[in-house]
């Protein structure tokens, strides 16, 4: 969890998860889900929750990765960004948005066994 300086003071900051639809079947950590459909990196999942960095400045966390991220020649890197920059990706990627049971079974069980480990 970060903080964010308010008007009354610190006060803690949590992105807004996409709604219910989105996230039908998904672990409570996952924040949202899209599909660029593009070559490289094609899936990107946020997170929420524990993946916080840093109480004065908070980050959002994700994945990013390839069609194929176990495969040797595969892409799977975890990234972050700071809340205006995840806002900015949401409203300039909305209509790649996914749900996550959607998404490839390969694809979901890389993406929890990626969050457990870390």
């Amino acid at each position: 969890m970060g903080t964010i300086q308010g008007a009354r003071g610190l006060t803690p900051w949590y992105p807004k998860r996409s709604r219910a639809r989105w996230r039908e079947g998904a672990p409570n950590y996952i924040c949202d889900v899209f599909d660029s459909r593009g070559p490289g990196e094609r899936y990107t999942v946020f997170f929420t929750g524990e993946g916080w960095i840093g109480e004065m400045d908070p980050r959002v966390p994700f994945l990013g990765m390839s069609d194929a991220p176990s495969h040797p020649q595969g892409v799977s890197m975890f990234g972050e960004l700071k809340p205006h920059e995840f806002a900015a990706y949401r409203y300039r990627f909305g209509r790649h948005r996914v749900r996550w049971c959607d998404l490839p079974e390969h694809i979901r069980n890389h993406v929890i066994a990626r969050a457990n480990a870390s």
